[in-house]
């Protein structure tokens, strides 16, 4: 998933033998490094260099309650060029096993400024009831939602600490 087609190249090279015992993990919904020149479609590669490497599905999910694994598969079924589009009978639908009981509530907005403003308000409300300010954090793909997100923030007079990592 996080391979570029230099390291895909040098594995194929290093394999070249009549039988290579070859074993790949990856998963097309978390391939994250396209900045460095990974490529999922690798994944597809692989399997034609290697058309007899049999693909184990790993379902179990330890670290999320049913509500975040449902939700989450929402959004992530809405991708493009998915393995679970073009392979038959591969289905990458987790169970849950968490024992937490946390839970999720999914909304959905008619655009992005409405999402802004009812993030900012949502924070707003939380510390107006008594959570730390500090302990409240958001999370974005990219540094240019955060960054649209700040003057909501402002409007409603919640400080911010913004931190970017371009890694």
């Amino acid at each position: 998933q996080d391979t570029n087609l230099a390291q895909l190249r040098l594995l194929f090279d290093i394999t070249s033998g009549e039988k290579p015992n070859v074993m790949a993990v990856g998963d097309d919904d978390q391939a994250i490094y396209s900045f460095q020149g990974a490529d999922v479609n690798n994944i597809h590669k692989l399997r034609e260099q290697y058309n007899d490497m049999p693909i184990i599905v790993l379902t179990d999910n330890y670290r999320s309650v049913h509500q975040v694994l449902s939700h989450s598969r929402e959004v992530i079924k809405q991708g493009n060029d998915r393995l679970e589009d073009t392979i038959a009978d591969l289905t990458k639908e987790l169970a849950a096993n968490s024992k937490s009981l946390g839970g999720v509530v999914m909304h959905e907005l008619s655009d992005t400024l409405t999402e802004r403003a009812w993030v900012a308000e949502n924070i707003f409300q939380l510390i107006q009831s008594g959570e730390k300010p500090e302990n409240v954090a958001v999370i974005a793909r990219r540094h240019s939602e955060l960054i649209a997100l700040v003057p909501h923030l402002q409007n409603k007079g919640i400080n911010i600490n913004y931190e970017r990592r371009d890694n």
